[in-house]
């Protein structure tokens, strides 16, 4: 049978060589499509580090002194404390609330804004090293509990590392990604960064190691680093509130049912609620700002399109070649071929006949993609990071599994466009096939 398959290829070469030419310049326009689309499926999937889908920010605000529910007595520094801390209490103690933080505006995990810094052991080689996100955190205020973080073995728990008495800008927690580039059994806890400005040498103490993170979705790096901030300081007139809530609780019907309490309940002296989103809303809201979403969207509705047209254009010139051949198919059943013998003998004709298209294609496309220096790596990912060591920043595994999706999709379409004819072809009669052919 195989030989058969073979000899047929060989003899109708002359026919086939324009299908074969598509095939191979399809497998390398597919590879290109389904490559971006499995890279930003696969980004979208990967996953925060934290616990984002128990989470909600509260925004809290002080009321300007224009605002005729402005008191002039909770203005003073002693007095506003007491009224934060009251107002905290508060949501505390609203229903589902498991646990809160407060954070600095905008310095929540997945906030528009986005800190950078380079730290270095002075090992000659941190000179290759890339920028890392920064985040910072108010000591004793249950920031690692409430994001759900994993302390590593060996590290100081979340809680311990929440409630411990840091120095501001001379202690710092790192994810276990970015404390391997360093010390790459993991094991970072007192082991200490070089900080040099104008001459002043400064040894920043890494007080703790925790799982890797993320601090914006549209990035693939879980490098991360936390530094303590300045104890909290009254006055203050603004701040992020990250609550945690209790296992099950859906946080898009928590934050709608929240919201209009807050507005009758949580106005403490000056300070009120000013907005309740769930983590799952800031999530979308920053790669929709970035141009993730509509990028990712567009990558999704170019791969549907691209997917729709490869069915029907690979499954039509197959469909045709098959039908041609009637006249053929009914030469073998004049001479004993059973059905099955002949749909084996179509299918596998196809089959080989996509195979070393795609073979084709796909080495071609190996050359190209060595010579110019690499595969898609997605939206945002860039020279800035060391991003996710995966399979995306694997060369050899990520081109063998684009290539293996591009080469499966092709050879279903080639398969699915032979069996239908041959399915009715093999059931013709010879009389019949001869007539038909005439």
């Amino acid at each position: 049978m195989i030989k058969l398959i073979f000899k047929n290829l060989w003899n109708r070469r002359g026919r086939l060589a324009w299908l074969f030419i598509e095939l191979i310049i399809i497998s390398m326009v597919s590879f290109t499509v389904i490559d971006r689309g499995a890279v930003s499926l696969s980004d979208y999937k990967l996953p925060t580090g934290y616990d984002d889908e128990r989470l909600a920010l509260v925004s809290i605000a002080s009321l300007p002194e224009v605002d005729s529910r402005f008191s002039a007595e909770h203005a003073d520094s002693a007095m506003q404390e007491n009224d934060f801390h009251a107002l905290l209490q508060k949501i505390k103690t609203y229903a589902d609330v498991e646990m809160l933080a407060p954070v600095p505006e905008y310095s929540y995990i997945n906030s528009m804004s986005l800190s950078v810094n380079a730290y270095f052991t002075g090992n000659p080689a941190d000179s290759l090293l890339r920028n890392v996100s920064s985040a910072i955190f108010y000591p004793g205020c249950n920031y690692f509990e409430t994001y759900g973080f994993k302390a590593v073995e060996g590290s100081p728990t979340p809680a311990e590392l929440s409630a411990a008495a840091y120095r501001p800008g001379r202690d710092v927690v790192l994810t276990e990604d970015y404390a391997r580039r360093f010390w790459p059994d993991g094991d970072a806890v007192g082991k200490k960064f070089i900080r040099v400005n104008n001459g002043d040498t400064t040894f920043i103490n890494v007080v703790g190691v925790v799982g890797g993170a993320r601090w914006q979705t549209v990035n693939r790096t879980n490098d991360l680093v936390f530094f303590v901030w300045e104890p909290l300081a009254f006055p203050l007139e603004t701040m992020d509130i990250v609550v945690r809530l209790r296992e099950g609780v859906d946080p898009v019907r928590w934050a709608a049912d929240f919201t209009p309490w807050a507005a009758r309940n949580l106005v403490t002296g000056n300070y009120y609620a000013k907005s309740v989103t769930p983590y799952s809303q800031i999530i979308d809201a920053n790669e929709r700002v970035n141009g993730a979403t509509a990028k990712r969207a567009a990558m999704l509705v170019l791969l549907l399109f691209f997917l729709v047209n490869l069915v029907l254009g690979v499954t039509g010139s197959f469909y045709l070649q098959t039908r041609r051949r009637i006249e053929e198919m009914g030469i073998h059943r004049s001479f004993g071929a059973r059905r099955s013998h002949i749909m084996a003998m179509l299918m596998g004709e196809g089959a080989v006949l996509a195979t070393v298209a795609s073979a084709l294609g796909l080495l071609i496309l190996l050359q190209i993609y060595l010579y110019y220096g690499g595969l898609n790596n997605g939206f945002g990912n860039n020279a800035m990071f060391n991003t996710i060591d995966n399979w995306v920043g694997d060369f050899g595994l990520h081109f063998a599994i684009i290539a293996a999706l591009d080469y499966l999709m092709i050879l279903l379409c080639t398969l699915i466009g032979t069996w239908l004819p041959a399915l009715k072809v093999s059931r013709i009669e010879p009389v019949e096939a001869l007539r038909t052919a005439e």
